[in-house]
């Protein structure tokens, strides 16, 4: 006789099943045994791009924990699609990717933590997703802690740099951001040294072409001297991390 599930239980993120070696048709299986109704009809909603339900079905809960726990859930649905149109609709309907869904743990995460597991191209394009709508330090950051735990192609992390520089509000600071990130990379892996130095060389040389493409000189000027929300500027950042092609 087949186990008893209990819907009320608490959400196992199924990718824990899978890094124990279940087949991932057995992960989904559970998955959909697992996820609420209510869960399922809200991925479907994103699946189908429908913003509005989306927003409409979070607004509904009573509280924001009610909030994180069916975004979890849905999460978990568009995981295992590798779904990045549902993303999408989430972000559509004004759901913010650094929220954290637990403590410590925001949907970026989750995402990560999945793909750090199963490096599959489904997972790197919403991994890439990502990128491109969160926020650039954070995403840098998070890239940083998991360098640690993966064998990296550096293509791939040059991909996602880029989506972060098409997502940024200062695309100059971030690409200079980004640049530093790569420098950092062929500094601890030697093997790619080479690769990763290339790598910032392209970021590098795309901060000076955005700069050029900027018509007044004066204009270009106060975009160097615009600090973000930590107080950085572009031309403070240039300075600090010693990237040359600025001097």
């Amino acid at each position: 006789m087949a186990k008893r599930v209990n819907p009320a239980s608490t959400l196992v993120p199924v990718f824990y099943r899978l890094a124990a070696g279940k087949k991932k048709n057995e992960g989904i299986m559970m998955m959909k045994l697992t996820s609420s109704d209510e869960a399922k009809r809200l991925y479907q909603a994103a699946a189908s791009s429908n913003a509005l339900e989306v927003n409409k079905t979070l607004a509904a809960k009573p509280s924001s924990k009610d909030v994180k726990e069916l975004l979890r859930e849905m999460l978990t649905l568009i995981i295992f699609e590798r779904n990045v149109e549902a993303l999408k609709t989430l972000y559509e309907a004004a759901v913010i990717f650094d929220l954290e869904l637990t403590p410590g743990k925001s949907m970026m995460d989750y995402v990560f933590d999945e793909f750090v597991g199963r490096p599959e191209p489904g997972l790197f394009s919403l991994m890439e997703y990502m990128a491109f709508r969160c926020n650039p330090t954070a995403t840098i950051l998070r890239l940083k802690s998991y360098v640690q735990r993966k064998d990296w192609d550096p293509e791939q992390l040059a991909s996602l740099g880029k989506w972060i520089v098409a997502g940024a509000k200062q695309p100059l600071l971030t690409t200079l951001e980004v640049a530093t990130f790569f420098k950092t990379m062929a500094d601890q892996f030697v093997v790619e040294k080479q690769r990763y130095l290339d790598i910032r060389d392209y970021f590098s040389n795309l901060a000076l072409q955005l700069l050029s493409d900027i018509e007044s000189d004066h204009l270009a000027a106060m975009i160097l001297d615009t600090a973000d929300a930590r107080g950085r500027t572009p031309l403070m950042m240039a300075v600090q991390t010693k990237n040359t092609f600025f001097q």
